[in-house]
């Protein structure tokens, strides 16, 4: 490849910047100063901008603790996207320090993602500890982020969790593709008391209205009766009005709603006393999917708090705190490729 397409590639800068680097003799190659934008290099060329090395990634991949408020999107023109986040934060070649519990949890509930959980468990540590042949922390900042990445899939602005963000088009496609079965495990919190009977509608398949139905879904309480507090109530009412003016629009245009049979604007004494915990497992990725499930439930039942904590084989990191990403190990990336071949 040319030179100015390795750099342009790891982030150091656009075409023109790059080009400007070279012409200046800022850029070496094996150790010789080059000036020729189009010289050839390869992925294993050792090429230093200004003395610092800049190592080549063909593909790169990111799990970050999404926040609420951002966007899943490589770019927006008006709105800050999960793309920018990552670019704006410290690069990271080691990864910090895991919890070991929750690994091994996972791994034992996933059979398929690893055959021992120790095993998985050792692993993970090796990786943290020699990722990329990264030998300390100060050589974190030699492997830059490329700018074609992109989130593998999409969060609602207002659900956090496990996103993972990536160049690698193919493993993408794999990990969407409803084909290949991937679990997506949510936790949620949503207001009135959830049931046995929740759990076999869930599993049975829901319809959204007159043309969506989503697949058989696990659903598994978790705790029910929490008393609802103030910012519980405040998103059950914002959540709740923007529902039935969805519900209005759609009634004007000839389409059924169960919220449509409210007339009455919103008020406090239509809000739940309590809300329950739950975990729900999809295979698919429909729009807004699991709160549109959770609504066909009844009129007092709503998302008020959404966060994914898995997909597939691998669970979000618990030290990774909101807005915060780091590197796939090899033995992720690794996991992923095996689940959905």
């Amino acid at each position: 490849m040319r030179l100015d397409k390795f750099l342009c590639d790891m982030g150091v800068g656009s075409r023109s910047d790059v080009k400007r680097l070279i012409r200046k003799g800022t850029v070496t190659v094996n150790g010789a100063p080059v000036k020729d934008p189009g010289a050839s290099v390869t992925a294993d060329s050792l090429v230093a901008v200004s003395g610092q090395p800049v190592r080549y990634e063909s593909f790169q991949y990111y799990m970050m603790n999404k926040p609420a408020g951002v966007i899943s999107a490589s770019e927006d023109a008006r709105e800050k996207t999960v793309v920018d986040l990552l670019l704006e934060s410290e690069d990271i070649g080691q990864l910090p320090e895991s919890s070991s519990k929750d690994r091994v949890d996972h791994a034992e509930k996933n059979s398929d993602a690893s055959t021992d959980a120790e095993t998985y468990l050792d692993d993970v540590n090796a990786d943290a500890e020699t990722f990329l042949g990264y030998a300390n922390a100060d050589d974190r900042d030699i492997i830059r982020k490329r700018k074609d990445l992109f989130p593998v899939g999409r969060l609602d602005r207002d659900t956090e969790g496990l996103l993972i963000i990536t160049n690698d088009g193919q493993l993408a496609h794999q990990l969407l593709s409803p084909a290949h079965h991937i679990d997506k495990t949510y936790f949620a919190r949503v207001s009135g008391e959830m049931t046995e009977d929740d759990v076999k509608r869930f599993s049975q398949g829901i319809r959204f209205d007159s043309e969506l139905t989503a697949l058989p879904a696990k659903l598994k309480i978790l705790s029910t009766g929490h008393p609802m507090k103030e910012i519980d109530r405040a998103a059950f009412l914002k959540v709740f009005q923007f529902r039935k003016d969805v519900a209005s629009q759609k009634s004007c245009q000839g389409e059924p709603s169960p919220v449509t049979t409210l007339t009455t604007a919103v008020t406090p004494g239509m809000i739940p006393g309590t809300f329950s915990e739950i975990e729900v497992t999809i295979q698919e990725g429909k729009f807004h999917q699991i709160k549109k499930m959770v609504e066909t439930l009844g009129l007092d039942h709503e998302v008020l708090y959404l966060k994914r904590i898995s997909m597939g084989p691998i669970p979000l990191d618990s030290k990774l705190k909101p807005g915060q990403a780091r590197r796939l190990t090899e033995r992720e990336i690794q996991l992923l490729r095996k689940r959905t071949e």
